[in-house]
Order: C-alpha cells, then sequence, then structure tokens
C-alpha cells in the first residue's frame, strides 16, 4: 500500500506507487511518499519545486516623477513591480527596462531614473526574465502638461443653409507620438460626445450667442491624455468665433462690404458738395439768394 501527500494533502492511498498532481503548485512543496506491507512501513520526503515562466499579469509599472537641485527639469523613476505572491519559481532574475524601445537598463534591479522629454510622451517597457520565459508590461507617459501636445483644430464655414459650422479634429504630430501610437480621438463638444479613428474631423453647429467648450481625449492602447478649448463670441451682436477664421473671409461678405463702403463714400461726397455750395454763398449765408440779398441791404442801412 502506497500513500503519496503534497503540500499536506493526501493524493493517493492504493497499490500503485504514483499518480498525478494537476494543476501544478506555483511554489515548492513537500512531497511524502509512504509504503506499506502490513507489518512495517517506510516513508521518505522530498521537496518538489516546479517550474514556471512568469504569469502574464505578474508585473505592474510605477512611474514616479522626481526633482533635485541638479535635475531641475525633473527625473521619472521607472520601477517594475513584482508582488512576493506573484514571482515564479525559479524567481525573476532579471528585470530589463525600455524606453520607446531602446533598452535603458538590463540586471537583478528593478528600477531606473530616466529623463522624460518634457514635449513629448514616453513609452516605457518592463520585461522580467526567470531562465523559463518572461513576462512583460508597457506603460506611456505623458508630462504633466501633455494638453499642449494636443492641437484643437477648428475651421468654421457656411453650409447650405448659410448657417455657420464648425469643422473640429484633435491631431498630436507625428514628433510627439509615443510607441504605439494613440490611435483613438474622444471629442466632447458641450458636453456632446463624438467618437473617431485616427484624426478624423466632426461638424457641429455651434450655438449662437453662446460659448463652444470642446474637449479631445486621445488614447493608446495604454493611456490617454486630453486638452481643452473655449470659444466663445466676440460680443453679443457678433457671434463670430474669437479663436477660429470668421466669416469675413467668405467672398459674399466681402462683396456686401464694399458695397457699403461704396455707398458711404458717395454720401459723404454728396454732403461735402452741398456744403461747398453754401459756403460760396454771399456772407456765407445758408438762405435762399433774394433773402441774403435784403439782408444785406437792411444792414447798409
Amino acid at each position: 500500500m502506497y500513500e503519496i501527500t503534497v503540500g499536506g494533502v493526501m493524493l493517493s492511498r492504493s497499490s500503485s506507487s504514483q499518480t498525478r498532481l494537476s494543476p501544478l503548485p506555483h511554489w515548492c512543496v513537500d512531497v511524502l511518499c509512504k509504503g506499506s506491507n502490513g507489518f512495517r512501513s517506510t516513508t521518505t520526503t522530498s521537496i518538489y519545486c516546479p517550474k514556471h515562466a512568469p504569469a502574464a499579469d505578474a508585473l505592474s509599472i510605477r512611474l514616479e516623477e522626481q526633482q533635485d537641485a541638479n535635475h531641475p527639469e525633473g527625473n521619472l523613476l521607472v520601477t517594475c513591480q513584482l508582488k512576493p505572491r506573484d514571482q515564479s519559481y525559479p524567481p525573476i532574475h532579471t528585470f530589463i527596462i525600455k524606453v520607446d524601445q531602446d533598452i535603458v537598463s538590463s540586471s537583478d534591479i528593478p528600477s531606473f531614473i530616466i529623463a522624460p522629454r518634457p514635449d513629448k510622451c514616453t513609452h516605457v517597457t518592463c520585461l522580467g526574465q526567470n531562465g523559463v520565459g518572461s513576462t512583460s508590461l508597457e506603460k506611456t507617459y505623458c508630462p504633466t502638461d501633455a494638453d499642449s501636445l494636443i492641437e484643437i483644430q477648428v475651421s468654421e464655414f457656411l453650409d447650405d443653409d448659410n448657417d455657420v459650422m464648425f469643422e473640429v479634429s484633435c491631431h498630436v504630430p507625428r514628433e510627439y507620438q509615443p510607441h504605439g501610437g494613440f490611435h483613438s480621438y474622444a471629442i466632447t463638444v458641450n458636453n456632446v460626445t463624438w467618437s473617431t479613428h485616427g484624426s478624423t474631423p466632426i461638424t457641429i453647429k455651434p450655438v449662437p450667442n453662446s460659448c463652444t467648450t470642446i474637449t479631445c481625449e486621445v488614447m493608446n492602447a495604454y493611456g490617454l491624455i486630453a486638452a481643452s478649448k473655449t470659444l466663445c463670441p466676440t460680443d453679443n451682436s457678433c457671434p463670430e468665433m474669437q479663436t477660429v477664421e470668421g466669416v469675413l473671409h467668405h467672398e459674399s461678405t466681402t462683396a456686401a462690404l464694399l458695397t457699403i463702403t461704396f455707398i458711404l463714400s458717395v454720401a459723404v461726397c454728396v454732403a461735402a458738395a452741398i456744403r461747398r455750395k453754401q459756403l460760396s454763398s454771399p456772407m456765407g449765408c445758408p438762405q435762399p439768394m433774394a433773402l441774403c440779398r435784403l439782408n444785406s441791404k437792411s444792414r447798409n442801412l
């Protein structure tokens, strides 16, 4: 008769000297085998340590901004964190840290200090190896003022009904894109959200005589950054927006302004001619000529 106990749990008690252990344990366990023939028994023990590649979700990344006198622009402490309960056997012995796909550290130390770029997002990768396999995790870090990376572009046009419309798009320049580029854009206009793939623009109709608030959220597989912009009318009687191209650039509006300018110029010329005619009368009198002569004679008397 054989008794097989693994980790304090009896798995088998039969005439067979072997059994199956499933699933495999994550930690080293004690294995005890006891054999008896009815008269006496003998026991032997051993330790079994399973060899596993690290679990896919074993790592986490902590990004911590640091500032000191030697680096007033700030540094970024990258730490590849591993909880003891997620440690595999054999343990992870090498941590590889990449910044934008370039290896900056490969050692048993799970942290590294980098100098982030103030005008660009940084893509960080942590990879842990234990000789059997590896696991990795990626994360994108954007500066505190990352909203400055997003360009909220607004242009104005007239639709077929001569209503003012806005074309809104969110854009991140190619040189500011992190590894694993931004692929989704959520544009919120006055609490209404529009989602697009890429930087596809949307078309909206602004509320007359009212401010328009636009928010752009730009996302990739590891996170997002956001920026906002508020466009307000210049005054209550003129609803053109301050930060967009005004209707003065439209041909129809320009023609109307030229017509108004011509009419005002003619009116000024007519008024000047009347004034010159009045000043050319005797004594500069604006009255009819006969009355002017009569008044002149009265003064001579």
